[in-house]
C-alpha cells in the first residue's frame, strides 16, 4: 500500500474483525490534499490484509477520534480518512514538515517515513505475523 493510499483509506473500507483488511479505493493527491478515487480500473481497487496490532490499533483510534466528535458535536468518522486530523486531510508537504518536525524533536536523522514499512514489517515477521498478511 502507498502512503498516499494509506492516507486515503476511510472506516467504511475496514474491517477490523475477524480477518482484518483494508480496502483501497483512492488515495490522497499531492498537489490539493483531497481523497481522490480510483476510477481506472478494478484492478486499482483492492483489499489489503492487516495485523492484529493495526486493527486493534486502528480500532483505539476510532474509540478516541469518536470521544472527540461527540464532545465537539459530530457523529460520524466514516466521511474522514483514517489518519486525518479533524479539520481535514493534510497535503503531502504539511505531512513533510511534520514528519522532519518530529524527526528533529526525536533523534531519527536521515529516517525517512518510506524505511519505517521495513521496521514494522520486521518486527511483526519477529513477533510471527503471517508473511502474507504483512
Amino acid at each position: 500500500m502507498r502512503s498516499e493510499e494509506m492516507l486515503g483509506v476511510r472506516p467504511s473500507g475496514l474491517c477490523l474483525r475477524g480477518t482484518p483488511s483494508a480496502r483501497i479505493t483512492g488515495a490522497v493527491r499531492r498537489d490539493s490534499g483531497e481523497v481522490e478515487e480510483y476510477t481506472k480500473s478494478s484492478s486499482s481497487r483492492r483489499t489489503v490484509p492487516l495485523d492484529r496490532c493495526t486493527a486493534d490499533t486502528v480500532e483505539e483510534c476510532f474509540e478516541l477520534k469518536g470521544e472527540r466528535l461527540r464532545e465537539m458535536g459530530i457523529r460520524s468518522l466514516d466521511g474522514l480518512p483514517v489518519v486525518a486530523e479533524l479539520v481535514g486531510t493534510k497535503s503531502y508537504s504539511t505531512f513533510k514538515n511534520e514528519w522532519d518536525r518530529f524527526v528533529g524533536r526525536t533523534g531519527f536523522e536521515d529516517t525517512r517515513p518510506y524505511s519505517l514499512r521495513h521496521t514494522v514489517a520486521t518486527l511483526n515477521l519477529a513477533h510471527g505475523e503471517n508473511i502474507r498478511a504483512i
